[in-house]
């Protein structure tokens, strides 16, 4: 996405990585075989070749910085928040993005996995394992993910290395392509919208991020956050809206999160809040 050409203007060696992605890098099934996370564990074998053989290209192995935006960003949580990349590198940087975002993580990794194989053609006989070993394999897929991102990461398994995490103002405009998308091809009023799709996101958003909250709670705060709202009535009116509180969930929310968390473990921590619109 990025040349790194200003980058490269300054005395810095840049080095992008690829990484397996969708059923390639994610398929699941608990077990040994197919125990998920491939694409982080790539990233993870990556960062090791980098330790190892940066020195050859100029570049020092002592002070490596790892560098995401958006789901990038969230990858670079995902190796702060595990201890297998301990001495790997020694700064990140997170730009639109974190392991403790919502969007993330895939609740229906395994069940999308088996709709898979079954398209496919591998039946539910061909990948029947004993129980011992699903069990076990449970513990092999989360090596590289000890926890669940959306609680806290125990603190021993932080990387304690300097943190700069921030947003964009207009972040949460890549979900309006999905909220177009309704309103050509389903001919949905902005109204349904707000309803149903855009209520839903945010219950499951927030869900993850307020499981301690008594049950309903966060349904009645954000129905009558929007049902206040006065908003146009087309939707290029509403658009302002809608990219503001994906946004302010998906996005600003996690990141002054971690900020907070990072700092209050005594670690160096920067945020930012880019907010500047080019007329």
């Amino acid at each position: 996405m990025f040349a790194g050409t200003g980058l490269l203007d300054r005395d810095i060696i840049l080095v992008s990585i690829n990484y397996r992605l969708n059923a390639f890098g994610f398929f699941t099934l608990d077990i040994n075989e197919s125990p998920g996370n491939l694409g982080l564990l790539d990233q993870l074998w990556a960062l090791s070749w980098v330790k190892r053989n940066i020195q050859h290209f100029g570049g020092n192995p002592d002070m490596i910085t790892i560098y995401g935006q958006s789901a990038g960003a969230a990858s670079v949580g995902y190796l702060m928040d595990t201890n297998l990349t301990r001495g790997l590198f020694h700064r990140a940087i997170q730009s639109s993005g974190d392991s403790s975002s919502g969007w993330t993580v895939n609740r229906n990794a395994y069940n999308q996995s088996l709709s898979f194989s079954a398209a496919l053609g591998c039946t539910s006989e061909d990948m029947a394992v004993p129980s011992i070993q699903l069990n076990d394999s449970v513990q092999e897929q989360y090596r590289i993910v000890p926890n669940d991102p959306i609680n806290n990461i125990p603190e021993k398994t932080r990387a304690g290395v300097p943190l700069l995490i921030g947003t964009n103002k207009n972040d949460g405009s890549v979900i309006l392509s999905r909220w177009a998308w309704s309103a050509i091809v389903w001919n949905e009023t902005h109204n349904d919208f707000l309803r149903y799709k855009l209520l839903q996101d945010l219950l499951t958003s927030a869900n993850f991020e307020l499981k301690d909250y008594p049950t309903g709670t966060i349904e009645i705060l954000i129905s009558s956050f929007l049902k206040e709202m006065r908003l146009p009535d087309s939707f290029t009116g509403v658009a302002p809206f809608i990219s503001d509180i994906y946004s302010a969930f998906y996005f600003k929310a996690p990141a002054l999160s971690k900020a907070k968390s990072h700092a209050q473990l005594g670690w160096d921590t920067f945020l930012y809040s880019h907010e500047y619109f080019n007329p």
